[in-house]
């Protein structure tokens, strides 16, 4: 063992004596309080082959030697380990007013942390660093990481490196707070935490973060296991921070609380988790956030930051519970208002994403973004849902969502609820604004398919919504589209004769001047397209309750549009105006290379003389067997549009029911 202290000098014939030592030195062992003086030009050392151990209340106080600031301490094990247990503690934080903490480095091919290890400022005081290089490193359950910031958040943050060549076992707390910068005591970036390990795990139970929208970065060789609370919450002037958990190999597991949020009115930062050659997967008990903050003392709001998942697979699995990825604006409980929400993004670049009993939201002023991308397949089961919907706190606009595989993409709808909505702000007491639908669009290399058993026949919610808000001016219906090799809807349930909502697009309802106009969707196969027990939406809204005026909007748009055979069996597809002027609106149902068949389906719209509804088999032949295809007028003395049956000159057109009439009561839009 070898201990050096910085202001005693050795005889040179000791020092060398010592060097030439034999292997047996005694392991150096700290039991009672040692206080200690060592600068960053001269720390103070201690060295030992074996163990250094720190225990039973062992306690190394290291001081600058101004009465201020915290010291520099070297542990350092060449061929053992370097132990802090049972109440021991390594100490460099400040030691007068303002002042600064000191650095400690423990290198050692074994370190274990059950105890603290501090480095901490006060007051204006900058906080230090805390390196340590290992062949493995474990902190445990009551061990204590810590490099904060003075007291009054003037102060830099410290940072906390970890760099080791095996695993890295985290539980118990690590944590950096402060301000952010570049830090003197260590001339690097402050409020960090780096850790660099060949398979990281941080534990169930474990707390650490970079507190004030710090950084907090894990790189591993062998996979990342997140089970603990990780955290780069931002503080009342700082967004979230920066969390980032990359594995070069292996996959990267979240199953605890991963946060990027904001806190006050600032607004959300970043959670980036990324398996280069591995899976990311999601757990039960995974919640990441990029929440803009919670402000109880000002107007002021933040908005959302970014969630990314990027692995070969993504794969996700939850029991549809709590919401599991949040970028939601931030609130201000003062005035009401909201921030915008942000991005969550999956990406499965060698593979598929799953989403299975998982709930991602991105609500705020106006909706935010949800972007999946795989190159296999994308499959959403097991009451899983996704959000970019406008809040109900302020009129806002309906976000971004958009699938895109390169092979399927399948959906198995939420039983009672939307699967992917895109709304405008659907609360009808929030009435100033205009919010419109979002967008949704599902882009597959092969097939698309989408199938519902709803809880019961009364359900009313469809699978896909992007409407627009309901207020004093209300929103317009916003765009969905599916493109697809080929594409099929199907609901199980058939009591009553049920038909669920697969799209809905209306727009918004209205209480004086005009209701919202209709949407669009449109859905483009380079095959086949069925559609069973199906409905498709896209009226303008309708009044709100207690509003007797007949309101104004016009109708959307639908257009159903396959390469092959185009089926529609036992669905609804409308796209009604409103009102005495309201009008527009077109419909197509087209087969380029062979048949359209319509069996007890109802599709047409209510509107004006300028309402189209066609019906084309390019190439085939038409069959409507019971239901009905019609363009009526709407409102008093309204014409009816046209309808249009075109079909090849070798088909046949074998109709039902055909109408383009004028308006009448009995049928009027609901």
């Amino acid at each position: 063992m070898t201990v050096l202290h910085p202001l005693k000098s050795i005889p040179a014939a000791l020092f060398v004596a010592a060097l030439m030592a034999p292997m047996s030195w005694a392991d150096y062992t700290l039991s009672s309080t040692s206080v200690v003086t060592g600068t960053a030009a001269s720390p103070y050392v201690v060295s030992d082959s074996n163990l250094i151990h720190i225990q039973n209340g062992g306690y190394l106080r290291v001081i600058n030697g101004d009465g201020v600031n915290g010291g520099h301490v070297q542990l350092n094990s060449s061929a053992g380990a370097v132990i802090i247990d049972n109440g021991g503690v390594v100490d460099a934080s400040w030691q007068g007013t303002n002042g600064a903490g000191g650095t400690i480095n423990i290198n050692a091919p074994t370190v274990i942390n059950n105890g603290k290890i501090w480095a901490n400022a006060n007051g204006t005081g900058n906080a230090g660093l805390v390196n340590i290089q290992a062949g493995t490193f474990t902190q445990g359950a009551t061990g204590e990481t810590k490099a904060f910031g003075g007291s009054q958040s003037l102060g830099l943050g410290g940072r906390i490196s970890i760099n080791s060549t095996g695993t890295v076992t985290i539980a118990g707390n690590m944590r950096t707070s402060g301000e952010l910068g570049t830090n003197p005591v260590f001339g690097s970036a402050a409020n960090a935490i780096d850790i660099v390990g060949n398979g990281v795990t941080i534990q169930s139970g474990a707390d650490l973060g970079a507190l004030g929208g710090g950084t907090f970065t894990v790189n591993s060789t062998n996979g990342i296991t997140q089970n603990g609370t990780v955290s780069v919450e931002g503080s009342n002037t700082v967004k979230g921070g920066t969390l980032s958990l990359i594995a070069s190999t292996g996959n990267v597991t979240v199953n605890g609380i991963t946060h990027a949020t904001g806190y006050g009115a600032s607004g959300g930062g970043a959670v980036i988790a990324t398996a280069t050659n591995g899976d990311v997967l999601g757990g039960v008990n995974a919640n990441i956030s990029a929440n803009g903050g919670t402000n109880t003392g000002s107007a002021s709001v933040g908005n959302a930051g970014t969630v990314t998942l990027t692995g070969r697979n993504v794969t996700l699995t939850g029991n549809s519970g709590n919401i599991n990825i949040k970028a939601d604006g931030g609130e201000s409980t003062v005035s009401g208002q909201v921030g915008n929400a942000g991005t969550v993004q999956l990406n499965a670049t060698a593979g598929n994403v799953t989403l299975d009993g998982y709930k991602i939201t991105t609500t705020g002023r106006h909706g935010g973004t949800v972007d999946i991308n795989a190159t296999g397949n994308i499959t959403v089961k097991g009451n899983s849902y996704a959000t970019a919907n406008a809040s109900n706190s302020q009129v806002g606009n309906g976000g971004t969502i958009t699938l895109d595989a390169g092979n399927n993409i399948s959906i198995t709808a939420h039983n009672s609820y939307e699967t992917l909505i895109a709304d405008g702000t659907q609360d009808p007491n929030v009435l100033t604004g205009q919010g419109n639908g979002g967008t949704i669009a599902l882009n597959a290399t092969n097939a698309i398919g989408i199938t519902s058993t709803a809880v019961s026949s009364g359900i009313k919610t469809a699978v896909l919504t992007a409407r627009g808000s309901n207020s004093q001016t209300p929103g317009d219906g916003g765009n969905v589209t599916l493109t697809g090799n080929s594409i099929a809807f199907n609901e199980t349930v058939t009591t009553n004769n049920f038909k669920r909502g697969f799209i809905n697009v209306n727009g918004g309802r209205g209480y004086t001047g005009s209701n919202g106009d209709g949407g669009s969707a449109t859905l483009t196969s380079s095959t086949t397209m069925t559609i069973n027990r199906g409905k498709i939406d896209a009226s303008a809204g309708i009044n709100q309750s207690g509003v007797v005026t007949n309101l104004n909007g016009d109708a959307g748009d639908i257009n159903l549009t396959s390469a092959g055979a185009l089926t529609l069996t036992n669905s609804t597809i409308t796209a009604n105006a409103r009102g005495n002027g309201g009008g527009g609106g077109s419909m197509l149902f087209k087969s380029n290379n062979s048949n359209v068949t319509l069996t007890n389906t109802f599709a047409g719209m209510f509107s004006d003389n300028t309402a189209q509804v066609t019906v084309q088999a390019s190439n085939g032949s038409i069959t409507q067997s019971g239901g009905e295809l019609y363009a009526r007028g709407v409102g008093t003395g309204g014409s009816g549009g046209n309808v249009d049956v075109i079909f090849s000159n070798s088909g046949t057109a074998n109709l039902f029911r055909v109408d383009a009439n004028s308006y009448y009561t009995a049928e009027t839009a609901s």
